[in-house]
């Protein structure tokens, strides 16, 4: 409704495709009021949880340029932290484009065990708490640490095993993880080659669509069964 003029009338009509979306924050911000009956009557509303790992590694890979390996170490890092300090009021999304975007326009390696890595990370993810901050940079220390001992662990059993045919193994170590298991057990499903390999499902999904793309597995979907996935024979 329009203040009354001589010129136009009191009621606009607009087009019938015309579609409005309000969006807010609600936890992000102090001081802001509940949505107001009136306006809840005549708005539909969709509640946007935080992404999930993988789409958070996708945006940083997207958005910074940073390769999927190293999305994913800063996704890791930032979720496990507020996991650990149960900082709901945050966006883990932020810290993720802050860290990731800093050291890859400054050339700083995406490694937990880099110094100027791990100075930046607590840089910013510390700076967001108002309290706890000793026990908070524990955490953070033992994120990093905890994330070495699994690289270390996971270059381990890589080293140990050697391929049936001879080939070079993936340089990734979740892929040739699974290039190897597959060329023992022959074919093998997600869920078996998670369980066998003691794999997260993001990790295990990434690598099989990359040993997929780069030709060394195939994919054989069954009618309403889960999909096999088998190494390409030479």
């Amino acid at each position: 409704m329009l203040p009354p003029s001589g010129h136009r009338p009191e009621y606009l009509r607009v087009s019938p495709h015309f579609r409005a979306i309000f969006t807010s924050n609600p936890q992000e911000y102090v001081g802001v009021h509940g949505t107001q009956d009136a306006l809840l009557d005549r708005l539909i509303t969709l509640h946007m949880p935080e992404p999930d790992e993988l789409t958070q590694q996708q945006i940083l890979v997207q958005k910074v340029g940073v390769d999927p390996a190293a999305a994913l170490l800063v996704v890791q890092i930032v979720r496990g932290f507020q996991t650990e300090q149960e900082d709901k009021g945050t966006c883990s999304l932020r810290p993720c484009l802050m860290i990731a975007t800093i050291c890859h326009e400054h050339g700083i390696s995406l490694d937990p065990e880099a110094a100027d890595f791990r100075d930046v990370c607590s840089d910013i993810l510390l700076s967001r708490l108002t309290s706890n901050l000793s026990t908070a940079t524990q955490t953070l220390r033992n994120q990093f640490n905890q994330l070495v001992s699994e690289r270390g662990t996971t270059a381990a059993v890589t080293a140990d095993q050697t391929p049936n045919n001879g080939e070079a193994l993936p340089e990734n170590p979740a892929e040739a993880q699974i290039y190897t298991y597959l060329q023992e057990t022959g074919e093998a499903k997600l869920s078996e080659i998670e369980a066998a390999l003691s794999l997260n499902r993001f990790k295990a999904v990434d690598a099989l669509r990359s040993l997929v793309a780069g030709g060394r597995l195939e994919k054989h979907n069954g009618a309403g069964k889960p999909a096999v996935y088998r190494c390409v024979l030479g």
